[in-house]
């Protein structure tokens, strides 16, 4: 594993160690490791704090075109008590995943179903899902997009 950056990398003006034009590929897993050596002179791993982390992440370049393959509305009714329906735009035809997410990303309901290119108004049943927050997911061609979904009773 190549380490990318430290926090030796900053100096006493700079709040944040950045990461920069850093190329992945899909499905590459990144470890991630935040410690600190003491910090004001100290040597342990002791110290604590919050950690921020901002991902940004963008096409390559040549590949616009191709870039948003899918795309979902926001839900409808919203809130929703029953069901809720997203309008599901597929520039090409396949397999389309939709899930419902909790707030700790655990899938709570799934619908995968091949879609032909255009537009589409799925309905999803929310009837089994308590009163909360949750995230509608799409995801197709590599690509994917989340929507808020607030359920109430």
């Amino acid at each position: 594993m190549n380490q990318v950056a430290c926090n030796d990398d900053i100096n006493s003006n700079q709040q944040q160690s950045r990461i920069t034009d850093y190329a992945m590929t899909k499905g590459q897993k990144i470890y991630i490791r935040v410690s600190d050596i003491g910090g004001f002179g100290g040597t342990s791993y002791h110290e604590s704090g919050v950690v921020i982390m901002d991902f940004t992440f963008s096409a390559p370049v040549g590949t616009e075109d191709d870039y948003r393959t899918v795309s979902i509305s926001p839900p409808y009714p919203n809130p929703a008590s029953a069901t809720a329906s997203v309008d599901l735009e597929v520039q090409k035809p396949g397999d389309i995943m939709i899930t419902i997410q909790d707030m700790v990303g655990k899938n709570v309901l799934e619908q995968e179903a091949n879609y032909s290119a255009g537009k589409h108004t799925v309905t999803l049943d929310a009837s089994a899902l308590r009163p909360g927050t949750y995230v509608v997911r799409v995801e197709g061609h590599g690509t994917h997009e989340t929507r808020k979904l607030i359920i109430t009773r």
